[in-house]
């Protein structure tokens, strides 16, 4: 009976110290993502996107070309700003 108890409270005290990481991570994530250069990437497309612009404090709109860039990659002004601009203030 001991065991059993024992090994669910651990298993129960691991679950919330992953899930407990994992909300750091994902902040430590957008974080880098907001504050990566504005990248266009390697392809040739032309797709209008909008970049965090940590200099200016703004979000500001850059050509993608379709492939590669980065996550500092959004595709409205609206979800940039929600995204990177209110996160900092």
């Amino acid at each position: 009976m001991f065991c059993s108890t024992l090994r669910a409270v651990l298993l129960v005290l691991f679950v919330a110290s992953v899930l407990r990481v994992g909300d750091c991570w994902g902040s430590m994530s957008l974080i880098n993502r907001c504050f990566m250069p504005i990248d266009s990437g390697k392809c040739r497309g032309y797709f209008i996107r909008f970049g965090y612009d940590s200099e200016t404090d703004k979000c500001i709109p850059f050509v993608y070309g379709g492939c590669r860039g980065n996550r500092n990659n959004f595709f409205t002004n609206e979800q940039c700003m929600q995204r990177c601009y209110m996160k900092f203030k």
